[in-house]
């Protein structure tokens, strides 16, 4: 049977006053630490943090420090499979999963809550300070909430992972795009659009600021750690996703290849020949404005690279 360790966290709350100690105790696991009965004055709950060290994790250096917020729990094991497995490639950070039980939150109680907990983990678990070393990962409300965050004029962390069911009430202002941010946003095809419109309008670069996956998968394991913590990745091609041909309207996007793997975006920089169709950019959809020939020759620019393809005009 593994030692357990028992500790009553005394001294970490005697230099994080505004956490409350009573509930709280820290049990010692192979390769990380659980910690039950967290209680912040800005949660309206007790809350449960499951901490995954890399493997060479040292004391006396800092890390960065990968923040995943759900209402679902996260064992150490289940972070290890999620992030170090031999297949990831990521890099090596401490991951904290912390369980929000109903997430009844408000967006200002979200934004002190992060506030300490970036502390405390700078303090007991020689977290980075560096807000580019610093990355959240959380689903819909507490998505929602981050990504406010980062909006905001604080400066907690710049790299954000969301899973996405809706992108309803965003209101981003361009402050976003005054910060090395990176966000990567897992999520259907219409929040996908949504979202991207949105970035663009406020001043963000796809492939710099901003990376998609258009799916309805709802695992934390599909975020490549690279994209957050790594150099930006490199375009390796492009792909346009037509349709063979089109009547009246058909879905479009673009498959981007990069060095990390596939991601989806919609073009930004798009001509016909002939200028026989248009693109609507709040759907994705080209359109059939004349059928005076059988096929259309479509290409543009996606972050500074051509791309191009056929599609045949049916009557």
């Amino acid at each position: 049977m593994k030692k357990i360790l028992f500790i009553f966290s005394f001294f970490a709350f005697v230099l994080h006053p505004l956490f409350a100690a009573d509930n709280m105790r820290i049990f010692s696991r192979e390769q990380g630490e659980v910690i039950t009965g967290f209680k912040s004055k800005n949660l309206p709950e007790e809350i449960k943090i499951n901490i995954l060290y890399p493997s060479d994790y040292k004391e006396n250096s800092r890390s960065p420090l990968v923040f995943l917020f759900d209402t679902s729990e996260y064992k150490i094991e289940n972070l290890k499979n999620m992030f170090y497995s031999p297949k990831s490639k990521n890099s090596q950070a401490v991951i904290a999963a912390f369980r929000f039980k109903d997430a009844n939150l408000t967006q200002e109680n979200f934004d002190s809550f992060l506030e300490e907990i970036f502390a405390f983990f700078e303090l007991n678990y020689k977290g980075e300070s560096d807000p580019s070393k610093r990355v959240v990962l959380a689903k819909n409300e507490l998505a929602l909430f981050a990504l406010n965050s980062l909006n905001k004029e604080s400066n907690y962390f710049y790299n954000l992972g969301i899973i996405l069911d809706n992108t309803t009430a965003l209101p981003l202002t361009d402050k976003l795009s005054k910060k090395p941010i990176r966000i990567f946003a897992f999520s259907q095809k219409t929040n996908i659009i949504n979202l991207q419109n949105l970035f663009i309008s406020i001043g963000l670069k796809p492939m710099r600021n901003f990376f998609f996956k258009t799916n309805n998968e709802t695992s934390f394991e599909q975020f490549d750690l690279r994209y957050f913590l790594g150099n930006l990745p490199k375009i390796q091609k492009i792909k346009p996703i037509l349709p063979k041909e089109i009547v009246n309207k058909a879905p479009f996007y673009l498959q981007v290849k990069t060095s990390y793997g596939v991601l989806d975006f919609m073009p930004t920089d798009i001509k016909f020949a002939p200028p026989i169709l248009a693109y609507d950019a709040e759907t994705a959809y080209l359109k059939v404005l004349l059928l005076d020939a059988k096929k259309v020759k479509i290409k543009g620019l996606f972050s500074a690279k051509k791309w191009s393809g056929k599609v045949k005009i049916s009557k």
